[in-house]
């Protein structure tokens, strides 16, 4: 099992499972670190809102949607029921790209 990961405490955090698809937190610089792969992620769980788990999050949307590939492929996002910040940085997202 190859799990490609960073993480570094109070500045980022995130682990990518390739087999089935699924980024686990979106700290910085984690789709500078996926390269290509982030059109291959199909699900991205985002454990809490602190800053080192979501940081990554709008830049990630934003590349996905911006730069060559696949941007058909879905994206399912889970959070935590009632977590703001997380919800709100995915609305802006979504505006975005209307």
């Amino acid at each position: 099992m190859i799990i490609k990961n960073f993480s570094k405490a109070l500045y980022s955090s995130w682990h990518y499972y390739a087999p089935d698809r699924i980024l686990f937190d979106c700290g910085e610089g984690a789709a500078l670190h996926l390269k290509q792969e982030i059109f291959a992620v199909q699900k991205i769980v985002l454990s809490h809102g602190h800053i080192d788990h979501i940081s990554g999050l709008l830049s990630f949307l934003c590349l996905r949607q911006s730069t060559k590939g696949d941007t058909e492929k879905p994206l399912d996002i889970y959070y935590p029921e009632g977590d703001r910040s997380i919800g709100i940085m995915i609305k802006a997202a979504n505006e975005m790209f209307k």
